[in-house]
């Protein structure tokens, strides 16, 4: 492993210990437990990389074991900004995670089957095949929603609090850029340009980075709206979003 990618590992790695830090001091866990997990398990994954290596066997079989639980955890993280974003919207909000569930899953199966002939990454293992398909659909599918959600949000004027804001953006950038390494990743292989991995690794170190030094309690009473109505226009918006609340809460209850 180069010098570079040992800095951004352990600027990774720190970046996440940060977050955790944060989190507790500003009794923020609380409300982003599968959050909380989640950056705990990245921290744990890059520390992990830089004690045992990269290419070692039992690196590899921790990586195994830890990444279906890094999708539960992505998974989780994204349902619970889901409902942070549509606490008002009950309707809404379940809709939106039964959306979420099916995308992944779409998206996951998709991926193994249209990828998995082509595969170069990993030919002397009988595991790692399927689980960077599968890796790259969870990744796209989430992304996909939140891109979808992040469009919601600006076309009706539901308040948000920054904190949110800042989960939305960067989640969509982390799962965008993993899922695009893995797809190289898995039609290169070995051939595979080193940049493509700095690129992914800069991209998780930053994302780690602005967490840390944009998530606040300070974040959560900052209510922000995007776009911006008169108050008739606002009006007449929200009571058309209710109206779509109600219906679905009654379809749900069906």
């Amino acid at each position: 492993m180069s010098l570079p990618e040992l800095v951004l590992i352990f600027l990774t790695l720190v970046g996440s210990s940060l977050i955790l830090v944060k989190l507790i001091q500003t009794k923020l866990a609380r409300s982003y437990r599968a959050f909380f997990f989640y950056v705990a398990l990245m921290g744990l994954q890059s520390a992990a990389v830089l004690t045992l290596g990269q290419r070692s066997g039992l690196y590899q079989q921790f990586w195994v074991i830890t990444t279906p639980l890094m999708w539960l955890l992505r998974v989780l993280a994204v349902r619970e900004l889901c409902g942070l974003v549509l606490e008002r919207y009950r309707g809404l909000r379940t809709a939106g995670r039964w959306g979420m569930y099916a995308g992944v899953v779409v998206a996951g199966a998709i991926s193994v089957i249209s990828l998995l002939p082509r595969m170069t990454v990993a030919q002397r293992s009988r595991v790692l095949p399927y689980l960077y398909p599968v890796e790259r659909g969870v990744n796209f599918g989430l992304a996909v929603f939140l891109l979808f959600m992040m469009l919601l949000v600006s076309r009706f004027p539901v308040k948000l609090s920054r904190n949110a804001m800042v989960h939305m953006s960067l989640y969509t950038t982390l799962f965008l850029s993993n899922a695009l390494s893995t797809l190289l990743h898995t039609f290169f292989g070995a051939r595979t340009p080193r940049a493509v991995d700095l690129a992914s690794m800069s991209i998780s170190a930053a994302c780690m980075w602005l967490w840390a030094l944009l998530l606040g309690r300070g974040g959560e009473e900052t209510r922000m709206n995007l776009p911006h109505y008169t108050p008739e226009e606002e009006a007449r918006i929200l009571k058309k979003l209710e109206e779509l609340n109600e219906t679905l809460l009654k379809v749900s209850h069906k």
